[in-house]
C-alpha cells in the first residue's frame, strides 16, 4: 500500500541511500562481517521502501534484480513517489543513481510540460539537469516574461537537450538569439521582446520565418512598430500585446500576405488603423473564425461594424470605452450575419447600456457571452 510510505521521516535521504546499497550489492561489492551495525542501520530504510505492494509497484519479474528491490519499482509506483518531493528532490535522487530507469521515465513523463513555477523552483544546475533527463520528450517550456530574468540564456540548453520543442514562451533581451532558429519543431511562440537597439526588432521577427512549422505567434514588444510582421506568411495566428506603439495599418499587409490566418488579436491599444485598412483586413481575412480589436484609438470614418462580413467569423472580443461605444446598429449586423453564426462575443469596456444588451440577446447562435463594464443599469441584471 502506497500509505505505508508515510513512515519514512526523509523521503528522498531514504530512497537514495537504499538505491546506493542495492547498487553496491549488485556491482559485487563485499561487505566486511565487521560492519555489520551500519548495515543494521540502512536495511529498515530498504524494507519500508522494499514493502510496496507488489501487484501494484512490481514490474513483473526481473532476471536482473529481484521485484523486493526499488529496481523494480514501476512508473506509476515511482510518479506517487515523486508526489511528495519538490523538483528540488525529484532531480537529487534521479541523478544519485543511474539505473533507475523507471524513475527517469517518470520524470520523462511528469515534466513534458515545463512551466514558469517549475523554472523558478530550481537553479541554472538543476535546470539543466532537468532537461537532460527528459530531453527529447519536452514539448512545451514557459519561463517567466521578466525582462530581467535572463532565460534567454537558456536558449542553447534547449536547443541541445529539446529537439521536438513545440511550444516557447521566453522574454528576449539579448542580441543573440541563433538558438531559437535550431528550434525546427516549434510550431508556438510567445515572446516579449526588450531589445536596446531598435533594429533588432525587426531582424529578431524576420529571423522568424527560418522556423518551417511556426503557425502560432504572441508578441509583446513595447518599442515594435510592426516592421517586417508581413515576412511570416505561414502565420495561422497571431496575437499583439497590449503595449503602446504598435502600428496596426501594418496588419492590413499582414492579411494581404499570411493566406491561412485564423486568428487575430490586434491588442488594446494599436493605433493608426485607417478606414481603407479596417476594409482590407474584412476583404482579405476570409478565413478570420476569431478577431479581436479596440475601438478606443480607432477613428470615427473606420467601418468595424463591416466585421458581419466575415464568412468564417465565429469567435469575436471588442474593447470600447464611453466615447467609443458599440452602437445598436452594429449589433442587428452581427444578429444577420451570414456565413458561419458567431459562437462567442467578449466585450472589455466601461458602460454598457440596456437597449445593447437587449440587443446582444437577440444573437441566438451565441454559446458564450462574457461582459465586464464597470458600470451597467441595473435592469441589466434581470435580462
Amino acid at each position: 500500500n502506497i500509505q505505508k510510505m508515510s513512515g519514512i521521516n526523509d523521503e528522498t535521504s531514504a530512497i537514495t541511500n537504499a538505491t546506493t546499497t542495492e547498487g553496491n550489492r549488485i556491482s559485487g561489492t563485499k561487505r566486511s562481517n565487521d560492519g555489520g551495525a551500519g548495515e543494521q542501520e540502512s536495511r529498515p530504510k530498504q524494507r519500508t521502501i522494499a514493502q510496496l505492494d507488489r501487484s501494484t509497484c512490481s514490474a513483473g519479474p526481473s532476471t536482473t534484480h529481484p521485484s523486493t528491490t526499488i529496481f523494480a519499482l514501476n512508473t506509476y509506483c515511482w510518479d506517487m513517489i515523486l508526489s511528495y518531493l519538490s523538483l528540488s528532490e525529484q532531480l537529487y535522487l534521479a541523478t544519485s543513481n543511474h539505473q533507475l530507469k523507471m524513475l527517469f521515465e517518470a520524470l520523462q513523463h511528469r515534466y513534458k510540460i515545463i512551466g514558469e513555477s517549475d523554472i523558478g523552483s530550481i537553479g541554472e544546475m538543476e535546470l539543466q539537469k532537468l532537461l537532460y533527463i527528459v530531453g527529447e520528450h519536452v514539448i512545451s517550456y514557459e519561463s517567466p516574461l521578466d525582462p530581467h530574468s535572463g532565460h534567454d540564456q537558456h536558449l542553447w540548453i534547449l536547443r541541445d537537450y529539446c529537439p521536438n520543442l513545440r511550444h516557447l514562451k521566453m522574454s528576449f533581451r539579448r542580441p543573440r538569439w541563433n538558438p531559437l532558429l535550431k528550434l525546427k519543431s516549434l510550431t508556438s511562440l510567445h515572446a516579449s521582446l526588450h531589445f536596446t537597439d531598435e533594429g533588432l526588432y525587426k531582424d529578431f521577427i524576420i529571423s522568424l520565418s527560418d522556423l518551417p512549422h511556426l503557425k502560432k505567434l504572441k508578441l509583446e514588444a513595447t518599442s515594435y512598430t510592426g516592421d517586417g510582421l508581413r515576412a511570416l506568411d505561414k502565420l495561422e495566428y497571431l496575437e499583439i500585446g497590449n503595449q503602446r506603439g504598435f502600428d496596426a495599418s501594418i496588419l492590413a499587409s499582414c492579411c494581404m500576405t499570411m493566406k491561412k490566418l485564423c486568428h487575430l488579436n490586434m491588442g488594446e491599444n494599436t493605433a493608426n488603423l485607417e478606414a481603407e485598412d479596417f476594409r482590407v483586413i474584412v476583404r482579405r481575412g476570409k478565413n478570420l473564425e476569431s478577431l479581436a480589436f479596440s475601438l478606443i484609438l480607432l477613428e470615427g470614418n473606420v467601418p468595424y461594424d463591416t466585421v458581419h462580413q466575415l464568412p468564417k467569423l465565429k469567435h469575436l472580443q471588442l474593447w470600447y470605452r464611453d466615447n467609443k461605444f458599440i452602437s445598436k446598429s452594429f449589433i442587428e449586423k452581427l444578429i444577420q450575419k451570414p456565413g458561419t453564426p458567431l459562437e462567442s462575443l467578449i466585450l472589455m469596456g466601461n458602460t454598457l447600456k440596456l437597449e445593447e444588451v437587449d440587443a446582444i440577446c437577440e444573437i441566438s447562435s451565441l454559446r458564450e457571452l462574457f461582459v465586464s463594464a464597470k458600470q451597467m443599469q441595473q435592469e441589466v441584471f434581470y435580462v
